[in-house]
C-alpha cells in the first residue's frame, strides 16, 4: 500500500475524472481536470490523483492550476488491479470522482465519496436525490444542464470549504455489512442509443459506377467506370461503413455524389457518415440536400432528427421525427429516436409515451422494453423497472454463457450451488456482488465469476464460497444467474 503524507491537518481528497474513453457515454460522464481547479484552490485541501491511464495526460499542462499528488503511476503495479487503489482510498478523507468504477469501489469500501454526475445520469444513480441507496457514504452532485460542470464544482467547493473548516462532517460511518471486506484491499442511460436508418436501394441506375477491386490494406477503393450501379456502390459503401471503416465509406459516398449529385440516397448515406464522425453540421447539410432532392424521405428525416438532437436543437429534432412518422406511420426507429431525444432532455414520462407507441407497433421490440426499464429504474420504480430491464439480453450485445444448467428463477436455494456471473462493467460487479451474501443467507453455496482485475480485491468478500475469473471453468453448480438479475 501507499502512505499519504500531508503537512498539518490537511483534508486529503482523492480525485478521478476520466472513465474509459471507448465507452459510449464517456463524453458525457468524464470531467475535464481543469474543473477541479476550484477544489485545488481551497486552503487546507490537498488533491491526490487516482487516475490511471486515460486522463493522466491532462495533469502536466494543468500543474499550476490544479496542483495534485499524482498517484497514478504507483497504483496497482504489483499486487493486482484495485488493491493499491483501495488501500489508498482508506487513507483519504474523501474521494471526488466522475461516474466510473472508482465511485463504486469507494462506496463498497465505505469511504466517503462524492460522485459528480451528468445531467443525464446512468440509471444506477436515479434522479432528484443527493444520496445513493447502494452506498451509505456516498453523496451525489448533479449537473442541472448537460455539459455545465462549473455550477456543480462551485457547490462542491463550498461544501468542501465547510468540511475543511470543521463546520460539516463528510458522512456517517456506514454499517459494516455494506463494506467490502477490509483491505490490505462502468453501458443504462448510456445504453440508450440512437437508431439511424440506411436508405433502401432505389433499384438499378443507368449510371455506370463501381468500386475498383479493394486492396488488402483499404476498403476505400476509387470509383471507376466498371459496370456497377450507384445503388450497388452505395450498398458496398454501407457494408464498409457498418464494419467500422467510416472514413473509407465516406470517400465512396462522396465519389458517388461527384458522379451523381442528384442521388438523394447518396446524400443520406453521407449524412450518416458525417454524424457518426461527430461532424454534425455537415451531417445536417447532407440530410437537407437529400430532402431537397426527395422531400418525402422519412429515412432522411429520422436521421436528421438524431443529428439535430446532437446539435442541441431539441424541438427541431422532435419535429423531424414527427415529419418522418407522418410519411411512414409504422416507422419504429422514429418512435424510438423521439423517445431517446426526450430521455436525454430529462423528459422521462414523455419518452415512455414514445417507447410505448413503438411497443404497440412491435410488442417484442427489445430495445424499447429495455429503455423503459432503464427509465423506471432511474425513477426509482424497481417493481416495474427490473422486469423491463431483463429485455437487455435481447437488446444489447450481452450474451449469457451457454450453461446446460437452468437459470435461477427465484426458487429455494437451500442446499443448492448457484453460479453468479458479472455481465457488464467493473462498477456493476462491485455494486451487485453484495447479493452473493444475501443468497448465502438463504442456504445457497455461492460461486461468483468476475472480471479478472477484481479477483484479488474480492477474494475475502463475505458470502462468496468460490471466486472464479471470467473465462475460467467454474466448479459444478445447480443453477446460475447474472449479477444484475439477482
Amino acid at each position: 500500500g501507499k502512505s499519504l503524507d500531508s503537512p498539518g491537518r490537511v483534508l486529503r481528497v482523492g480525485i478521478a475524472w476520466q472513465g474509459n474513453p471507448d465507452h459510449p457515454a464517456d463524453v458525457d460522464r468524464s470531467i475535464p481536470l481543469a474543473q477541479f481547479a476550484s477544489l485545488a484552490a481551497l486552503e487546507d485541501v490537498r488533491l491526490f490523483g487516482l487516475q490511471k491511464n486515460a486522463g493522466r495526460e491532462q495533469i502536466e499542462p494543468l500543474r499550476d492550476r490544479v496542483p495534485l499528488v499524482d498517484l497514478g503511476p504507483e497504483l496497482d503495479e504489483q499486487a493486482g488491479p484495485f488493491l493499491d487503489t483501495a488501500a489508498v482510498m482508506c487513507e483519504l478523507d474523501v474521494v471526488v470522482t466522475s461516474d466510473t468504477s472508482i465511485a463504486h469501489l469507494a462506496g463498497a469500501l465505505g469511504v466517503p465519496v462524492w460522485v459528480v454526475l451528468s445531467a443525464a445520469p446512468d440509471w444506477r444513480w436515479m434522479l432528484n436525490r443527493e444520496d445513493s441507496p447502494w452506498y451509505p457514504t456516498m453523496r451525489l452532485f448533479r449537473q442541472r444542464t448537460l455539459g455545465d460542470w462549473a455550477e456543480v464544482f462551485a457547490q462542491m467547493a463550498g461544501e468542501l470549504r465547510r468540511v475543511a473548516a470543521g463546520e460539516r462532517s463528510l458522512s456517517a460511518d456506514p454499517p459494516s455489512s455494506s463494506r467490502l471486506s477490509a483491505v490490505p484491499t462502468s453501458a443504462g442511460m448510456r445504453q440508450i442509443k440512437e437508431n439511424p436508418s440506411a436508405p433502401r436501394s432505389s433499384g438499378a441506375s443507368t449510371n455506370s459506377l463501381a468500386p475498383s477491386p479493394s486492396s488488402s490494406h483499404s476498403h476505400g477503393s476509387p470509383i471507376t467506370n466498371a459496370m456497377t450501379t450507384v445503388a450497388q456502390a452505395l450498398t458496398q459503401a454501407w457494408q464498409i461503413h457498418q464494419s467500422g471503416d467510416i472514413a473509407s465509406a465516406e470517400n465512396i459516398y462522396r465519389q458517388v455524389l461527384s458522379a451523381q449529385p442528384e442521388s438523394a440516397n447518396g446524400w443520406c448515406y453521407l449524412g450518416i457518415a458525417c454524424h457518426d464522425l461527430d461532424r454534425f453540421e455537415e451531417a445536417e447539410s447532407a440530410y437537407r440536400e437529400a430532402l431537397r432532392l426527395q422531400p418525402e424521405f422519412p429515412v432522411a428525416l429520422n436521421n436528421m432528427g438524431n443529428t439535430l438532437r446532437r446539435l442541441g436543437r431539441i424541438d427541431e429534432a422532435l419535429a423531424s421525427f414527427r415529419s418522418a412518422l407522418e410519411l411512414k406511420p409504422d416507422y419504429l426507429n422514429a418512435f424510438k429516436n423521439a423517445g431517446t431525444t426526450l430521455v436525454w432532455e430529462g423528459r422521462f414520462d414523455e419518452a415512455i409515451d414514445w417507447y410505448s407507441q413503438a411497443l404497440r407497433l412491435n410488442p417484442d421490440e427489445a430495445e424499447s422494453h429495455r429503455n423503459v426499464g432503464i427509465i423506471r429504474l432511474l425513477q426509482g420504480d424497481f417493481t416495474n423497472g427490473w422486469p423491463e430491464y431483463e429485455w437487455r439480453w435481447r437488446a444489447d450485445d450481452l450474451k449469457k454463457p451457454p450453461h446446460a444448467q437452468p437459470e435461477w428463477q427465484g426458487e429455494s436455494l437451500d442446499g443448492k450451488t448457484i453460479l453468479l456471473y458479472a455481465e457488464q462493467g467493473l462498477g456493476d460487479t462491485l455494486n451487485f456482488v453484495r447479493y452473493a451474501n444475501v443468497l448465502k443467507q438463504l442456504g445457497a453455496r455461492t460461486i461468483v465469476q468476475v472480471q479478472p482485475p477484481l479477483v484479488p480485491l474480492l477474494r475475502s468478500t463475505p458470502g462468496i464460497d468460490t471466486l472464479v475469473p471470467q473465462r475460467e471453468q467454474p466448479p459444478a453448480f445447480d443453477v446460475h444467474a447474472p449479477l444484475l438479475s439477482v
